[in-house]
């Protein structure tokens, strides 16, 4: 049964090394391991801490001690905000039912974005479970670190980590459901959004789904849709869940700010200030500090917008996040582009695009090398949004409102519209000679 199970964490090990500073795709990855034991060397690791997960009766009590014992640390932290030397009455009752919940202790610290912890939980439990035989708990860790990966960038270790959790949480479809979640959200994150969209619904119960979907939408360039996903969401969630509400706020505030509605974005954004403040780890200021950007470029202060978006996108890329590092240079960018600054616009446009490149993210790639191109050609001209490039790019191709919908999906009528917003910012009146500025530009 220990050959066995040490089989099937293989992955797990491999994985691990290339977190951990290891050779191979470790390098390739940026340095993950070298931020992950920076970042852990805080006096408050797991080794340091002082818990001792226990052993029950049986195995179903190993596991529940295990991983609340594990996470008691990230816990005490992301409670509080700061380091703490032992967990306060409150957090003590919160620790204790992690006790009871052999999931959640991944889920904090994955919804505060604490990546080197969560890491390092994982490790901690795969280790466990491999000594104590226990497969389920196995793929609970494996489910959790194939975020930690797809976050890092390692998406096809992180794909192979979900397929082992599958197979191990085969017996726990609530715990499964999760694995499916997080396979959608890598499957946003690579540009497959059809491929998302039926996976995340599947799973639409799971709020991580919910959030994912509203960041899919976000991607497809239907702001209404994702903060409607969010609203909804936040309905939903006990005004205790502050991680998972974070979330949402932070998809509201991004999308009313492209809608136009500043109240809403700001109330949005004072939220995931809060949630920043409170949990005080770096990607979750960079966070905050992506969305109110987003707000300041759409309340016409790219100065501040500048700052905001520089820091998000610099804490990003420390905390190892390519991903979220390349969304806050395209939103820089267009920032730089406000202040009349189109090389240096062009020059983070150009990194963003790169940086898809290396992850695999095609869709996003594409994307981003035209709105470079757009960059180079219209120095004089209204700025496009990046969905109004990939439009412009398939005006070009000569298809139809109706076809561009569908390879888009999105809906007809956001077509029109987006089709009309590049007539006028082009100042032509036919799509025709919308389709030779495309040329133009070298969009086709």
């Amino acid at each position: 049964m220990i050959r066995a199970t040490s089989r099937a964490v293989s992955g797990s090990r491999g994985a691990a090394a290339l977190l951990a500073g290891g050779g191979g795709r470790g390098e390739q990855l940026g340095g993950a391991g070298g931020i992950v034991a920076e970042q852990c060397d805080t006096g408050e690791s797991f080794e340091s801490s002082g818990d001792d997960p226990g052993l029950g009766d049986g195995a179903g009590d190993r596991e529940h001690l295990a991983v609340g014992a594990f996470g008691s640390v990230g816990v005490r932290r992301q409670l509080g905000g700061v380091p703490q030397t032992g967990p306060g009455r409150g957090q003590q009752r919160q620790v204790a039912d992690l006790a009871q919940d052999p999931d959640r202790s991944g889920d904090v610290l994955m919804g505060a974005r604490d990546v080197p912890r969560a890491a390092q939980w994982c490790e901690r439990v795969r280790e466990f479970s491999v000594r104590h035989e226990l497969t389920s708990l196995l793929g609970v860790c494996r489910n959790h670190y194939a975020m930690v990966l797809a976050v890092a960038g390692a998406w096809a270790d992180a794909e192979a980590e979900l397929h082992g959790a599958a197979e191990q949480l085969a017996l726990r479809p609530a715990q499964a459901a999760e694995g499916v979640a997080r396979l959608g959200e890598l499957r946003r994150r690579q540009g497959r959004h059809d491929e998302a969209e039926r996976l995340l619904e599947d799973v639409a119960f799971l709020p991580e789904a919910q959030i994912w979907r509203g960041l899919l939408a976000l991607d497809r360039g239907d702001p209404g849709d994702a903060v409607n996903i969010a609203r909804r969401l936040l309905r939903q969630l006990p005004i205790s869940d502050r991680l998972q509400r974070a979330h949402a706020h932070e998809i509201i505030a991004r999308e009313q700010a492209e809608l136009g509605d500043l109240a809403a974005a700001r109330e949005a954004l004072v939220e995931v200030e809060a949630a920043a403040d409170e949990v005080s780890t770096a990607p979750m200021r960079a966070a905050a500090a992506l969305a109110g950007g987003a707000v300041a470029l759409a309340s016409r202060e790219p100065n501040h917008a500048r700052a905001l978006l520089e820091d998000a996108a610099d804490s990003y890329a420390r905390s190892n996040m390519p991903y979220e590092a390349a969304e806050a240079r395209l939103l820089l960018a267009a920032a730089l582009r406000e202040l009349d600054l189109p090389d240096q616009a062009a020059a983070q446009v150009v990194r963003a695009a790169d940086a898809y490149e290396r992850l695999g993210a095609d869709h996003a790639e594409r994307v981003a090398r035209a709105l470079s191109a757009d960059i180079r050609g219209s120095k004089n001209r209204s700025v496009l949004t990046r969905r109004e490039i990939e439009v412009l790019s398939l005006v070009g191709e000569g298809m139809s409102d109706k076809a561009i919908a569908e390879q888009l999906t999105i809906s007809e009528h956001t077509v029109h519209r987006h089709v009309s917003n590049i007539l006028t910012k082009l100042t032509v009146t036919t799509r025709a000679a919308a389709a030779a500025q495309a040329a133009k530009l070298g969009l086709l």
